[in-house]
C-alpha cells in the first residue's frame, strides 16, 4: 500500500516535521508532501486562524493511507478533494493541542495573553475533536496515557511507541537507572506541557537532603540557568 506523511510548511520554506516521525515514515516506505500557511497578518500567525488557511491545491491524492503529522494538519479534511477522502486517514497524535488548555498552561504569559490564549487553546481542542470524529478513519498515539485521555474520539485507536533505530533500542535496553547516584539527566525539548519548569523549581528541595545532587538538561530551548 502507498502510504504519505502530511507535513506543514510556513510561506517560503520547507516542511518540517519531528525528527522521530519522520524516521517512523521512512521505516514503513512512505512519501512526504507539504502544505503551507498562508502568511496572515500579525497575531492571527500561529493562532487557530492561520490553521484554517492551508494551500491544499498541489496535494497529490494518489495514496492509499495519509497520515497527517500535526494537529495543524487536521484543519485541511474539510478542503481535501473527494479521491484524498475515499483513502484510510490517520492522525498520528503524539501532540497535547486536543486536550485544550488543561494540558498545556500557559505559565510565563500575563493576564490578557493568557485568557487569550486559553480561549484559542479551547476553541482550538474542540474543533479538532470534532474534525477527527467526522473523517479520520483512525487513529495512532504514542502512550498509554494519551491513549486514557483520549475517550473524546469514537473511532479505533492504536498505541505504537516511539521510533527508535534498532541499534539504538539494543544500546538503551543495556542502560539500568542506579538509584543510589545523585545525578539526574533529562534529553528532550523544553515544552510547556512537560513539566520541566516544576522539575527545576522543586529541585532546591531535592538538594536539601541530597546537597550533591545535580540536575542536567539537554536540548533545545533550555536556559543555562536551568543546570543545578
Amino acid at each position: 500500500m502507498d502510504i504519505c506523511f502530511i507535513q506543514t510548511a510556513a510561506p517560503g520554506e520547507s516542511g518540517s516535521m519531528h525528527p522521530i516521525h519522520r524516521k517512523m515514515a521512512i521505516s514503513v516506505g512512505a512519501d512526504f508532501q507539504t502544505v503551507y500557511r498562508r502568511d496572515l497578518p500579525g497575531p492571527l500567525n500561529g493562532s487557530v486562524f492561520s490553521d484554517l488557511f492551508f494551500l491544499t491545491d498541489d496535494l497529490d491524492p494518489g495514496y492509499d493511507i495519509f497520515v497527517f503529522e500535526s494537529p495543524s494538519t487536521l484543519y485541511l479534511l474539510p478542503n481535501l478533494s473527494d479521491e484524498i477522502l475515499d483513502s484510510k486517514l490517520i492522525y498520528l497524535h503524539t501532540n497535547v493541542r486536543p486536550f485544550g488548555s488543561a494540558m498545556y498552561p500557559m505559565i510565563n504569559y500575563n493576564l490578557v495573553l493568557k485568557y487569550l490564549g486559553k480561549v484559542n487553546q479551547s476553541v482550538d481542542a474542540k474543533i479538532l475533536r470534532w474534525l477527527c470524529n467526522i473523517y479520520l478513519d483512525g487513529i495512532i498515539t504514542v502512550s498509554d496515557l494519551f491513549l486514557e485521555n483520549s475517550t473524546w474520539y469514537s473511532g479505533e485507536i492504536s498505541v505504537a511507541t516511539p521510533f527508535i533505530r534498532n541499534e539504538l533500542l539494543d544500546q538503551l535496553e543495556q542502560v539500568t537507572p542506579d538509584h543510589s547516584k545523585e545525578k539526574v539527566v533529562y534529553l528532550g525539548h523544553d515544552r510547556g506541557h512537560k513539566g520541566i519548569d516544576i522539575l527545576v523549581e522543586a529541585w532546591p528541595l531535592v538538594r536539601r537532603s541530597h546537597p550533591n545532587a545535580e540536575l542536567k538538561l539537554y536540548g533545545s530551548n533550555h536556559s543555562a540557568l536551568l543546570n543545578h
